[in-house]
């Protein structure tokens, strides 16, 4: 059983593991990614973590790193994911109420290019399937789960990929230009997990994925050991 609201069935191993032996995961479906490196490791035959998002409240990170991390945020982001982790019953009246700042305004941690690309692709945006069981449902849960409690620390991980029959390689894409993602806590888990290779995108900002040229690359790495 996971915690954050979250348990793994049998029948949802079974399910994921029919689709996860080779993945790239965007922030938003990061968490689920960790999860079944710690479970279900040796279902994996490959992983690409791009953009990944950060924890504040990981046992195992430096308080330091996690600080500094937070403080590039807005106050408006960093108390709300304070509500999140501290009090996640309260989140939805968080959300809702005026009193308070409570922005999650995207566009408060986006570059420049971050925002032409975003005005590019908006005509693919998937934003109401995405919330078709309701903003609390939809939105304020994987808030929950991704700054929430976790049981375990990324840093506690061990290599999915020892076993001499898997060959599988696992890549983390950093944009140095992102405005949400610092740099140093992804250095440091790199640094905890050496089997993990590390990708600086110099000019990338949090939307590097967007990028024909980063895109490729992405898929390149992901697809080659």
């Amino acid at each position: 059983m996971i915690s954050l609201g979250w348990s793994f069935s049998p029948f949802l191993s079974r399910q994921l593991s029919e689709f996860l032996s080779s993945l790239v995961f965007f922030k938003e479906v990061l968490l689920i990614f960790w999860f079944v490196e710690k479970y279900i490791p040796h279902r994996l035959s490959g992983a690409t973590l791009v953009v990944p998002l950060v924890n504040f409240w990981w046992s195992r990170v430096p308080r330091n790193l996690l600080n500094a991390a937070m403080k590039k945020l807005p106050t408006g982001f960093q108390l709300t994911l304070g509500v999140a982790h501290y009090c996640p019953w309260l989140l939805y009246w968080w959300m809702t109420q005026k009193w308070f700042p409570n922005s999650r305004n995207p566009k408060d941690t986006m570059t420049k290019r971050d925002l032409e690309l975003a005005e590019i692709h908006k005509t693919h945006s998937y934003k109401e399937s995405a919330i078709r069981q309701g903003e609390f449902v939809s939105t304020q849960r994987d808030i929950i789960a991704a700054y929430g409690k976790w049981e375990f620390d990324p840093t506690e991980l061990s290599n999915p990929f020892s076993d001499s029959n898997n060959k599988g390689s696992f890549h983390m894409w950093c944009a140095l230009e992102d405005k949400q993602i610092l740099r140093d806590v992804l250095v440091y888990i790199c640094d905890k997990l050496p089997w993990i290779k590390l990708h600086e995108v110099p000019d990338g900002g949090h939307f590097i994925i967007y990028e024909k040229q980063h895109f490729e690359a992405i898929i390149k790495a992901a697809c080659s050991n």
